[in-house]
């Protein structure tokens, strides 16, 4: 749309926000099927996963959580309070696969959190920009369904994803996207001297900004602190 009106304009997927640090592959043991990080709120759509038996929710808002009966989820086990991202990391590695079963959203920075913890995607068809995370190696699309999204997440072929690779496959993404914002901080002058993608890493980033109107504050500012 800026390009339409002569304005320049950069694709950079702000899950490149993601802390890769906190967010580790861990061989922990199994307790859930699956993982939905996700805001108790009906563009989430929780009831697509009412028929997975051990569910996992962590939600923003658990306050909420009246919700999940109405949807057919009070079966699932949720946080009852605020959940530190690496309490978070540590469930979704608990978890054989994550969930995104918003049919819009923007990039869903849950998709990444777990596919850098090594775990495959189950998700629903969607626009928004959580496709720019997946490949063939790391999720599967499933229709608009709660029996078929079960039956994804009890197949029998769980044990052809390789974590690692998963991973692996996510850095590389997240460091591209990370190169392009170093490019581009530093051709606006904002940034002193040049910033490289390994310098612009998860631990770089943690608090600095990760909602646009904060990042449009750092870039409006002469320097960015180290």
């Amino acid at each position: 749309m800026l390009r339409i009106f002569a304005q320049r304009a950069i694709f950079c997927h702000h899950n490149l926000f993601c802390n890769e640090n906190t967010f580790l592959h861990q061989s922990l043991p199994i307790a859930f099927d699956a993982i939905y990080i996700a805001r108790l709120d009906p563009y989430k759509r929780l009831w697509l996963a009412r028929n997975i038996q051990k569910l996992r929710i962590v939600a923003a808002n658990p306050q909420d959580k009246s919700r999940l009966v109405t949807w057919g989820c009070s079966h699932a086990s949720v946080n009852s309070q605020y959940q530190n991202f690496q309490t978070t990391a540590e469930d979704i590695c608990k978890s054989n696969y994550g969930l995104a079963l918003s049919k819009k959203e923007g990039g869903m920075l849950a998709v990444t959190e777990y596919l850098l913890c090594g775990k495959p995607v189950v998700t629903t068809p969607s626009r928004g920009g959580r496709e720019h995370w997946l490949d063939a190696e790391n999720h599967l699309v499933v229709a608009d369904d709660p029996v078929a999204i079960a039956e994804a997440v009890n197949g029998i072929n769980y044990h052809r994803w390789n974590p690692h690779a998963i991973r692996n496959s996510t850095l590389i993404r997240l460091k591209h996207q990370r190169q392009i914002l170093a490019e581009y901080v530093h051709r606006l002058g904002v940034c002193h001297r040049q910033l490289s993608a390994d310098q612009v890493n998860g631990d770089w980033l943690h608090g600095k900004y990760v909602h646009h109107s904060e990042l449009a504050r750092i870039l409006s500012q002469t320097s960015f602190s180290s």
